[in-house]
């Protein structure tokens, strides 16, 4: 299906003052409405062969956030209070001509409204000359309902409830969270130039509406739909981590690596009848909780070769386990990088060149019959060249112009797609050669 409408509608406000007495030194309250609607069809922007499809969607969300620092004995306290509301409504029509697309074939998102009351503070402590301690904690509340579950198809005579129940043996109802998370973290200066860091940290992600609660029934018999899990566990990550930095005055470094174990992790699965799900029929695709591990390691560097010119370098590598089921994670990048270099013409151009760079991915979740299927095949490396020049003598005009992927390369990163009407994953190319002006105005 494509996309021919797409409209996004973001308001902001907010207000900031500082204190110069008291306990209280800093205030800052904003909020923000995000209201979004987006249709995908198959006959607008194209010839259709069979039934024409429609799917309406909207997603609205409301927040707002009370940042403040507090000064108690020379130590600075954060504090976040954070209020977020999302509903997401979505339905899917058909008909046989453009006209009559009004036949309610299935409540892709059954008026899903998830509300988040958040409450958070973070301290760092001088231990002493050398030494410094950030420890920090997070509570939040989640509220999430379900406003059309019970609502029946007139094509399928099916409810989103009716697939809930099918393939994880229960209905949809209010769902409430008490996540808890928190940090601590500690930092050495070993010498003046070496800095060493440890920290531990949990934190915890409630899942979306789609993998809450989509409820698309699609291909023959629903045999391809796609079907979330209304009593899905939020993610509890828990990891640790260490690194240093190396800062010199014209160059630096900084490596770091993790291990993250997580429970409840949320993995979009293939239907196979195993642990929760009660349906063999590997094309339809469900959401699950399993343990994971997450692991990796990031690398980056620069250096001021001299006034006019400069190197830049980093790498990341990620390594994801099921560890529920004894697999590869999907959809995890390979290690990948960049190498960048910048040449500045006194204070009126420069000039920018990136490598950007990935290995071959070769751990990889294909089969569906034995996996969630969700990787479409192993990807390979690829190495592309960008370059740029702006013009910043203008000012208060900034003008950059720029050439990605110069030679044209075909590739693509490790990551699939899907859609509403067909849940198969598959892979898309990343733009070949392209040119763009960017301008800026500062003020």
């Amino acid at each position: 299906m494509d996309s021919p409408i797409s409209d996004g509608k973001t308001y902001r406000a907010g207000i900031e003052k500082e204190f110069e007495n008291g306990a209280l030194s800093k205030i800052d309250l904003s909020a923000y409405a995000s209201l979004v609607e987006h249709l995908m069809d198959n006959y607008s922007l194209r010839a259709a062969t069979g039934m024409r499809m429609r799917a309406d969607s909207e997603s609205d969300t409301y927040g707002a956030k009370l940042k403040t620092d507090f000064n108690f004995s020379d130590e600075l306290v954060k504090t976040v209070l954070e209020y977020k509301s999302n509903n997401r409504d979505a339905t899917r029509k058909q008909g046989m001509t453009p006209t009559t697309v009004t036949n309610l074939q299935s409540i892709l998102w059954p008026d899903i409204t998830t509300e988040e009351m958040s409450v958070a503070l973070e301290t760092t402590k001088d231990i002493n000359y050398n030494n410094r301690l950030t420890i920090g904690a997070r509570y939040d509340y989640v509220v999430a309902d379900f406003g059309k579950a019970n609502q029946i198809s007139s094509v399928t005579s099916l409810s989103a409830n009716n697939l809930y129940n099918t393939y994880y043996g229960y209905t949809a109802s209010e769902q409430k969270e008490n996540n808890f998370g928190g940090l601590a973290r500690i930092e050495h200066d070993l010498t003046n130039d070496v800095m060493l860091y440890s920290g531990l940290s949990r934190s915890v992600r409630t899942a979306d509406a789609t993998e809450r609660g989509m409820a698309s029934y699609s291909g023959m018999g629903g045999s391809q739909s796609w079907v979330g899990n209304p009593r899905i566990e939020p993610e509890k990550h828990h990891q640790l981590d260490a690194g240093f930095r190396y800062t010199q005055s014209s160059w630096n470094v900084d490596i770091s690596a993790y291990a993250n174990k997580v429970s409840d992790y949320i993995l979009k699965d293939s239907a196979r009848g195993q642990s929760g799900i009660l349906v063999n029929s590997p094309n339809v695709t469900v959401y699950r909780n399993v343990d994971a591990l997450l692991s990796g390691f990031e690398l980056s560097g620069s250096w001021d070769i001299s006034s006019s010119l400069s190197l830049n370098s980093n790498a990341v590598y990620t390594y994801g386990e099921n560890e529920s089921d004894n697999s590869v994670l999907a959809q995890i990048p390979a290690l990948q990088g960049s190498i960048g270099a910048e040449w500045r013409v006194e204070d009126y151009l420069k000039f920018g060149s990136d490598v950007r760079w990935a290995a071959k991915q070769t751990r990889v979740d294909t089969n569906r019959l034995t996996g969630s299927g969700r990787d479409v095949a192993k990807t390979g490396g690829y190495a592309v060249l960008d370059l740029n020049a702006t013009l910043t003598k203008l000012k208060p005009v900034e003008l950059t112009f720029g050439i990605n992927n110069l030679f044209d390369t075909k590739y693509a990163d490790h990551l699939n797609r899907s859609s509403i009407s067909d849940p198969t994953e598959i892979q898309v190319n990343e733009v070949g050669r392209s040119l763009f002006v960017q301008g800026k105005v500062r003020f």
